[in-house]
C-alpha cells in the first residue's frame, strides 16, 4: 500500500513536471535547451 502512494506521487510529479518542460519550451527554454547540448 506505502509503495503504492509512493509511485501515484512519483507519477503525479513527473507528470507536472513534464507539463512544466513543456510550457518552458513554448517560451524560448527549447532555445536554451538545443544551445546547452552543442
Amino acid at each position: 500500500m506505502k509503495e503504492n502512494l509512493i509511485e501515484q506521487s512519483f507519477n503525479k510529479w513527473r507528470d507536472l513536471s513534464f507539463r512544466g518542460a513543456q510550457a518552458g519550451s513554448k517560451s524560448g527554454g527549447a532555445e536554451t535547451f538545443q544551445q546547452r547540448g552543442k
